[in-house]
């Protein structure tokens, strides 16, 4: 019997090749029977088994060898090696007995290109090495199409990144890439960043040749430190493989370029770092000011001002402005610390309570006009006035008459006054007269008696006439009220 679809012979165990060829029959179909009909798909990568027999008994060993005319598959037999073909050997009787099927096993090879393939698998006799009834039969074809897996793409690892502008191993992310498929000709992938002062990009370019499409390489992103508090910032890294002016692959370098996206953490955080929070000094000498310094704490995008207020009537500042530039165009730049001197205000006042006020800081200029409140500095002053009445003698002798008997002191405040002040003088009764009797200190410097300034006061004999038995002795005695002068001063006489 023959079937029709030209493959199968299925002869009767007593027909021989030789009446086989006697009907006329071998022109018409194959003695070698093949388990499968029509075309085979396969996909890359995988494999395919059917069995291969004789039709009838030979009168010696056939050999059937099947062959594939692309190295896109390969064929193998068990215990064989896989290749382009293999040998079929079938015996009358016996191990490999010509009824018995032999397995053929096609694999489509994974060859790297895009392409899908047709290959034809062809059974055929081995003249010289088979029976010779078998000599005219017909090769027996099948096509064996295979479906390619690889595709004309770039593969990238991730689709997004995050990096950190703060220093450390987060500062830097990265990524590979890789051809989809074996290129016909080098490929040249560009990488760019979109960005390049939120993050940098190494390498710039990427080159893909047949040799290494598969293997991924590797793209490093940097952060960059802005230093401007500007928030997170997200933004695409480009691979375009149409970078190159000439294509060696025309159908990579007519591919769409792939993005990856990157968010770059911002680490800066504006404001106004001032070195000390507090500081006490002397009202006057040596220890009567101190020095801090004042910085931004991110780069600010136009130039900014930093105003310093002193406490009034507590200290002085210099200077009272300071200005920052965003660049390094002078030693104004924004990071470089500049300082302030506080020198202490002497009020000369005997205050009850040491003195106490802030300097005080304000900002403005680019990004820092709004958001930012500066710190403010303490300042405690050592009171080192003590109210009292200075009077420069305390003793002198002078006649009774005559051009002797007179002398002069003076008087005046150990410290201002909050108000005016009268020193009254009094004179010892029947000794001595004195001239002025009240001498008055002014808190300021709005006329001559001001407190600060010493007063005179006469001291003139009061001549009795009397021939005493001894000499006469009195004391010029001072009271003092005014202002803080009203209580806890007594001054001598």
């Amino acid at each position: 019997m023959i079937s029709n679809g030209g493959f199968v012979l299925i002869l009767q165990h007593h027909t021989s090749p030789n009446a086989i060829r006697a009907a006329g029959w071998i022109s018409l179909v194959s003695p070698i029977t093949v388990s499968r009909s029509g075309a085979l798909a396969l996909a890359e990568g995988t494999s395919s088994s059917y069995n291969v027999r004789l039709a009838a008994a030979p009168a010696g060993n056939v050999v059937v060898r099947v062959s594939s005319d692309d190295e896109a598959v390969t064929v193998n037999k068990s215990g064989g090696t896989a290749g382009s073909s293999q040998d079929l050997t079938f015996t009358p009787s016996g191990t490999g007995i010509w009824s018995t099927n032999q397995a053929i096993t096609l694999s489509a090879v994974d060859d790297g290109d895009a392409d899908d393939e047709s290959v034809t698998i062809t059974h055929s006799v081995v003249d010289g090495s088979s029976s010779n009834e078998y000599d005219p039969a017909a090769d027996v074809t099948f096509a064996v199409n295979v479906t390619d897996d690889e595709s004309v793409e770039l593969v990238v690892s991730e689709t997004s990144l995050t990096v950190t502008e703060a220093s450390g191993s987060g500062r830097s992310g990265t990524f590979t890439v890789r051809l989809g498929s074996e290129p016909a000709g080098d490929v040249t992938v560009g990488v760019s960043s979109a960005n390049a002062a939120d993050a940098t990009v190494s390498p710039n370019s990427l080159i893909f040749t047949s040799g290494n499409w598969a293997t991924a390489q590797t793209v490093t992103v940097t952060a960059v430190d802005d230093n401007v508090d500007d928030g997170n910032r997200t933004y695409n890294i480009t691979l375009d493989p149409s970078s190159t002016g000439t294509p060696s692959d025309s159908a990579y370098h007519a591919l769409a370029s792939e993005t990856v996206s990157v968010t770059t953490t911002d680490d800066d955080t504006k404001g106004v770092t001032i070195s000390k929070s507090s500081e006490t000094i002397d009202e006057s000498g040596a220890g009567n000011s101190f020095t801090y310094t004042v910085r931004l704490d991110s780069r600010p995008t136009a130039q900014v001002t930093v105003s310093v207020t002193a406490p009034s009537g507590v200290a002085t500042v210099s200077p009272s402005s300071l200005t920052f530039d965003t660049d390094n165009t002078n030693s104004k730049i924004w990071s470089s610390a500049q300082t302030v001197t506080v020198t202490a205000v002497d009020d000369k006042v005997d205050n009850a309570a040491n003195r106490t006020g802030n300097v005080t800081h304000s900002v403005s200029g680019g990004d820092y006009s709004s958001g930012v409140t500066p710190g403010s500095v303490t300042v405690t002053l050592t009171d080192d006035d003590t109210k009292g009445v200075t009077i420069s003698k305390s003793s002198d002798t002078i006649d009774e008459s005559g051009a002797g008997n007179s002398f002069t002191y003076t008087v005046r405040l150990a410290s201002r006054p909050t108000a005016q002040v009268t020193v009254s003088v009094t004179a010892p009764s029947g000794v001595a007269t004195v001239s002025p009797s009240s001498l008055t200190f002014d808190a300021d410097n709005t006329n001559s008696q001001i407190w600060s300034s010493a007063q005179t006061v006469t001291v003139t004999a009061v001549d009795d006439k009397v021939d005493n038995a001894a000499d006469r002795t009195g004391n010029v005695t001072h009271s003092v009220s005014g202002g803080d002068y009203s209580s806890g001063v007594t001054p001598g006489a």
